[in-house]
């Protein structure tokens, strides 16, 4: 007896009976790789036995820069540009971990008008200068509130 999807079966039996050729051909090399090494390292195995392939994602070279590597002609890497640069906006998440505030209180200042208003950085994107929350940062008030005696203590056992 036959189903409604009875033709559709065969195609979709065709698509993962390719899957499951290509798992089976992937599971098998990785076989031979490891059986060849481990044959290797006791000192058996055939020396002229080429090393087993890398994936093809890690095959893949590092494309050069359009204008050559930067480097003098013996080889040397050129020195890194900009190793270090300081951040100029930050995002919601990141001005929120700076102030130690929740992305929520975050905000929440922001719809009070107590906190620096993000700019649009385009049309999806906007981000907060770090100068202005640092400058807020700077102009908070100064607490007489200590933390209480049990933080930062753990129980005596």
């Amino acid at each position: 007896m036959t189903h409604f999807f009875g033709g559709m079966d065969s195609i979709l039996g065709h698509r993962t009976a390719r899957r499951r050729e290509r798992h089976a051909h992937v599971l098998h090399r990785l076989c031979e790789a490891r059986n060849e090494a481990a044959m290797q390292s006791i000192g058996g195995g055939s020396a002229d036995t080429p090393a087993p392939r890398a994936p093809r994602t890690q095959r893949r070279t590092a494309r050069k820069p359009a204008g050559g590597d930067g480097g003098d002609s013996e080889g040397e890497p050129a020195p890194a540009r900009h190793s270090h640069v300081r951040a100029l906006v930050y995002s919601l998440d990141e001005v929120a971990q700076a102030v130690s505030l929740s992305t929520g209180n975050v905000q929440k200042l922001v719809r009070e008008g107590s906190f620096p208003k993000p700019r649009a950085m385009s049309a999806r994107r906007v981000g907060w200068i770090v100068r202005e929350v640092e400058a807020w940062v700077d102009a908070l008030p100064i607490s007489d509130m200590l933390p209480p005696k049990n933080c930062g203590q753990r129980n005596a056992a």
